[in-house]
């Protein structure tokens, strides 16, 4: 009895002492995590800034358009239409901060002032916000505007849809001689920082040489309003304009187009029976080539009208794009959204303007007389010059005594003069 007594106790004892060890642990567990918890530093929250303050203050100074790059009612249309993606949780941001959270006008603002060019220090001060959250509301700001339905850039669907296309470019046409332009095509160079060898392998697609700069080559089509109806990167700032128009969706939308119904372009495309390029070389010295250029220039300047108010309103583009290369085709459709959206806004203000007014445009085609509608598996070759439609259109120009102005010959000839004078001067 005495010797089991003695190992019952001695057992008793040595769980006592485990207990202890184990208490002494989590004593000093805690004190550590006391410390670590001293140590860090104190969590500043930011007062939020009040918007109607903010908007109030900027519309009394008319200041509002040129911060936000629209009206306030424009601002406000928009922000109703992202609302739902722009939304944050008020209970997570009061447990957080103690404030309610930011609210959507303040985080589509912030990403049309980041867009617009803004210096990134200068959104923040203005807006009171911390580094983390800038870049958290930026991403949701550009989420929203790329995954709005409403906003998405696209192609006439609709015979409707294409012939208000056609009915705009025609009254942009002297005589309205160029009907039937449904769009005017062009490519921009979107000017990037070099890529790193993790986002892309082979760095020398994306130099162009004619511009000496890295960039993407971006394809896009406008209508007569200066709105794009596509706008893709396509391909490395190396590649020429057709290669990169040859890999789009865009090739086969035109080449499906219905008859006399064309797109312009440049001299980087092949001209064919529905993308209609100028005259080159020796042939546009002939009056009519040379009137049939003019016109067409008509419609191809709106494309690079389009590309000049876009980087003019959205300045991040002028410089090289200090973002990911995956990020930097989001940027540029998102700006290409924004640019519909301001235009569209301006177009319904003048629709409003001028409800009472019933604007008529006359038909270039009169009692059915489409002097240039053929069906191409008509003919048996296409001529030398590669369409069968550019010669139609310069027929019709040449039947209605049109020529260049005599105010467009002088420019030109103002800027070969001025072009020889930088050339003997170099």
């Amino acid at each position: 009895m005495s010797n089991h007594f003695d190992f019952e106790s001695s057992d008793t004892s040595s769980t006592s002492d485990d207990s202890d060890a184990s208490s002494d642990e989590s004593i000093f567990e805690l004190c550590l995590l006391s410390l670590n918890l001293a140590s860090r530093e104190a969590k500043y929250h930011r007062l939020r800034i009040s918007w109607d303050n903010h908007a109030t203050m900027l519309i009394h100074e008319k200041q509002f358009n040129s911060k936000y790059r629209m009206s306030y009612e424009s601002f406000m249309r928009l922000v109703t239409l992202l609302e739902p993606n722009l939304r944050q949780d008020d209970r997570k941001s009061m447990n957080s901060c103690g404030q309610l959270a930011i609210c959507p006008p303040h985080i589509l603002g912030l990403t049309i002032r980041w867009l617009s060019g803004s210096s990134f220090h200068d959104i923040r001060d203005a807006g009171n916000f911390s580094r983390p959250s800038f870049f958290r509301l930026l991403r949701k700001g550009l989420r929203a505007i790329l995954t709005c339905k409403e906003l998405q850039i696209t192609l006439p669907n609709t015979q409707d849809e294409l012939d208000e296309v056609l009915e705009g470019f025609k009254s942009k046409s002297i005589e309205e001689v160029m009907s039937g332009c449904v769009g005017a095509l062009d490519g921009l160079l979107l000017l990037i920082r070099t890529p790193t060898r993790e986002e892309a392998p082979n760095v020398r697609i994306y130099h162009s040489g004619h511009y000496q700069r890295m960039g993407l080559n971006v394809q896009a089509m406008v209508d007569a309003n200066l709105r794009f109806m596509y706008l893709a990167v396509l391909a490395g700032g190396r590649s020429s304009d057709v290669q990169a128009y040859r890999k789009s969706k865009l090739k086969n939308w035109i080449e499906s187009l219905p008859p006399w119904y064309f797109v312009a372009g440049d001299n980087a495309y092949v001209c064919t029976e529905h993308l209609l390029t100028p005259f080159c070389g020796s042939s546009r010295s002939l009056p009519e080539y040379d009137a049939y250029n003019f016109f067409l220039s008509q419609m191809r300047i709106r494309v690079e009208m389009a590309f000049g108010m876009l980087v003019t309103k959205w300045r991040i583009l002028r410089a090289s794009l200090e973002a990911p290369l995956a990020q930097s085709s989001q940027i540029l459709i998102a700006c290409g959204i924004l640019h519909n959206w301001c235009i569209n806004e301006r177009v319904r203000h003048e629709r409003m303007q001028h409800q009472e007014q019933d604007i008529q445009i006359q038909p270039t085609y009169r009692n059915g007389n489409t002097v240039l509608g053929f069906i191409p598996s008509d003919v048996d070759a296409a001529p030398s010059n590669g369409s069968i439609l550019r010669m139609k259109l310069v027929d019709k120009i040449a039947s209605l005594s049109l020529s260049r102005p005599e105010y467009n010959l002088m420019q030109n000839c103002f800027e070969a003069s001025r072009n020889a004078m930088y050339i003997e001067l170099q």
